[in-house]
């Protein structure tokens, strides 16, 4: 996106590189995708919604709710899209805010309990445990979709005034706010429940041994 900046995105790359025929394979096939990938979105969304007593008792109760919710939410999604880029932008920095706040409250409130961090738990008692052999298919697709939203920008690469030096910056501050929000809840939960983790380590070494013998 960056060195192509065109509204085709990754279209046009693989135009550039392959020709017509394999740019066409990959705009109807990117389509089939995301209208795959897109459509479970509204089921997840109200899904999560049923944590929610009062919306669990109205999916309940009324089946047809659930439908409504789900086209709610792609009417609103449409038509943010519709108003353009810039609405896109700000909304999604409000997401972004609502998305990463319940980690920075469990973050916070683990650090204020006043139980203290054992931070000694990260590396003391460590324990490889034994594992199930890898689903590489499972893997492999899970990690494909995990990442798949990167070469998405590379579209909105012709509304951006200086991509060469804003998709950079962006992406790089993207992965450290990524991998901060992963590794400082996971890291301050861990300490604070150290006995737990110390448990699970003892409990390994005892299952090892007694397997040896």
């Amino acid at each position: 996106g960056a060195m192509i900046p065109e509204a085709g995105g990754y279209v046009v790359w693989v135009q550039r590189a392959f020709g017509p025929f394999w740019a066409t394979q990959n705009a109807v096939w990117n389509l089939v995708s995301n209208t795959f990938d897109n459509a479970l979105y509204p089921v997840m969304f109200v899904d999560y919604l049923q944590w929610f007593p009062l919306f669990r008792i109205g999916f309940v109760t009324y089946p047809l709710l659930r439908w409504l919710v789900s086209v709610a939410m792609l009417s609103v999604v449409t038509g943010l899209n519709l108003l353009g880029v810039d609405v896109v932008a700000q909304v999604s920095n409000l997401f972004a805010v609502f998305v990463i706040s319940p980690f920075v409250a469990l973050s916070v409130a683990g650090v204020m309990s006043g139980r203290g961090l054992q931070t000694a738990v990260w590396t003391s008692d460590f324990v490889w445990e034994p594992q199930p052999p890898v689903r590489w298919g499972t893997f492999l697709s899970v990690l494909l979709w995990n990442t798949s939203g990167y070469d998405s920008v590379g579209a909105l690469a012709a509304e951006v005034e200086q991509p060469g030096r804003d998709f950079p910056r962006a992406l790089g501050i993207t992965i450290v706010l990524v991998t901060v929000t992963y590794l400082v809840p996971l890291a301050v939960a861990t300490s604070l429940d150290a006995e737990h983790a110390r448990g699970r380590g003892r409990a390994a070494r005892e299952s090892r041994s007694d397997s040896e013998e």
